[in-house]
């Protein structure tokens, strides 16, 4: 017959594994530091489940703790997960050349439950609930010093996760004490739209002699179809938006403050209401309302701005350029 192993209790206590990824092109260190894992009751019988508990320090700073139970064949567990204070500074590596931003700073905690199942098909299913928190994040563009986004408290609230089938649907979201640059360019073009790193075109190949009809390849999936991506709601609360327009001369500058307000449920086929106020440069109140789905293929936006008693001096750059006079004085609403 085959063989059966029982374990009644394991211990394993004050391990440490140093891992380094040299898949990445800077090479990517993890230390996972202070390993306690704990079973009992496991064993190789079918469908025998055991107790768990692992912690573990991750780069001598963050704690991830799960607690639950597993089967060893097939191999089955559920968890609850509990990640507190997991710097992300150290996983900078991973994002290699993939986008032009670099972190300066920020921690990420995780709350939920984790689900791995042994499908059928010999495939594992996948599938987390929960909430994460991401707090004191800062980024700046690369090889510059400016603030480019950062926030103290990002929170993403009920989240459902499935692996296989990809779904994930978040229920809401709550950004708090942010701040984001905007700049539109001498080219006309956003700076966030320059985030991720576009791939060099390709230079095109003398044509292959012509080779006798071979089996067609099995279609490629399309990556460019919508995710089952859903968020139940947006909430920003104590924001701030610089805005700098470098595509007129002389150059345009706006402070966007106290941004607060909501963007309603967003859906790949449909888009969000936004429900938002701000004051420019401090002072003068906006209102600014529309629709914005950034799940959907192609990124729609349609907003409308209420604002009222706006300075105009700082629109000079504007009305030198499109009218041919400069403005002194004067509000509009």
């Amino acid at each position: 017959g085959d063989w059966r192993v029982d374990a009644k209790n394991i211990a394993l206590d004050r391990f440490k594994i140093d891992f380094e990824d040299r898949g990445t092109a800077a090479g990517a260190k993890t230390t996972l530091s202070e390993i306690s894992l704990h079973g009992e009751n496991f064993s190789t019988a079918k469908n025998q489940r055991g107790k768990a508990t692992i912690r573990t320090r991750i780069n001598n700073k963050g704690l991830l703790r799960l607690v639950g139970t597993a089967t060893v064949n097939p191999l089955n567990a559920k968890f609850t997960v509990d990640g507190q204070d997991i710097e992300l500074l150290p996983f900078q590596n991973y994002m290699g050349d993939k986008v032009n931003l670099s972190l300066t700073g920020g921690q990420i905690g995780s709350k939920g439950e984790l689900s791995l199942n042994t499908a059928a098909d010999g495939g594992m299913r996948v599938n987390y609930q929960g909430s994460v928190r991401v707090a004191d994040f800062g980024s700046v563009e690369k090889n510059d010093t400016q603030d480019l986004l950062k926030w103290k408290s990002l929170a993403l609230d009920a989240i459902q996760f499935d692996l296989e089938p990809f779904q994930l649907r978040i229920g809401e979201i709550t950004l708090a004490d942010f701040y984001s640059r905007l700049i539109l360019g001498a080219d006309g073009k956003m700076n966030l739209q320059k985030l991720t790193a576009q791939p060099e075109e390709k230079k095109e190949e003398p044509a292959a002699p012509a080779k006798a009809a071979e089996k067609p390849a099995p279609p490629v999936e399309n990556s460019a179809a919508p995710k089952a991506i859903s968020i139940g709601k947006i909430n920003l609360q104590s924001g701030n938006i610089n805005f700098s327009d470098f595509f007129v001369k002389p150059n345009y500058s706006a402070n966007l403050t106290s941004v607060e307000g909501s963007i309603s449920e967003l859906k790949p086929e449909t888009p969000g209401d936004i429900d938002l106020k701000a004051k420019l440069d401090e002072s003068a109140p906006v209102d600014i309302k529309g629709k914005l789905n950034p799940l959907s293929k192609e990124l729609f936006l349609d907003i409308v701005a209420d604002a009222r008693e706006i300075e105009l001096s700082p629109m000079t750059p504007y009305s030198a350029k499109y009218v041919g006079y400069g403005i002194e004085k004067g509000k509009l609403s």
